[in-house]
């Protein structure tokens, strides 16, 4: 579990904030007829398996890897077509793995805005019915 010096993220930190994961040009030097883009996965889940413990960890911005999912999430939505199937299957993939290593989280709110998962997903550009619907359902007893 290394952490950075600059805000104290863990890796899972950081490929959770890579919720689509990356797209890469192959191969790499090859004329440009030949160049082909494949998509690579979030590399959250490789790092989830071999560390699972590291979704409990808040970083200096007093932010679990939930929450920054939930942002680059939101964040992501803003890129693309907001009815982008991809994205929000991608999107629950990652929240349902988070949340299968510490349930807990739901009840614990961003550092940065002092909101609860759930209403951290329902604020600003990017937000959607359903994961604030999926996250409300999971444990409905953060609503009072």
């Amino acid at each position: 579990r290394q952490r950075d010096t600059i805000l104290g993220r863990l890796p899972l930190h950081y490929a959770v904030s890579r919720i689509m994961g990356y797209k890469a040009r192959l191969p790499i030097g090859a004329a440009a007829r030949d160049i082909h883009f494949v998509q690579e996965p979030s590399p959250a889940f490789e790092v989830l398996n071999s560390h699972p413990g590291a979704c409990q960890v808040m970083d200096d911005r007093m932010q679990l890897p939930l929450h920054v999912a939930i942002d680059s999430a939101k964040e992501a939505r803003c890129q693309r077509r907001e009815d982008d199937q991809t994205l929000a299957e991608a999107e629950d993939t990652l929240l349902v793995a988070l949340l299968r290593e510490d349930p807990l989280s739901l009840g614990k709110r961003d550092g940065l805005t002092r909101l609860f998962p759930w209403q951290q997903a329902a604020v600003g550009d990017g937000a959607s019915l359903t994961t604030i619907y999926k996250l409300i359902r999971r444990e409905p007893t953060y609503l009072a």
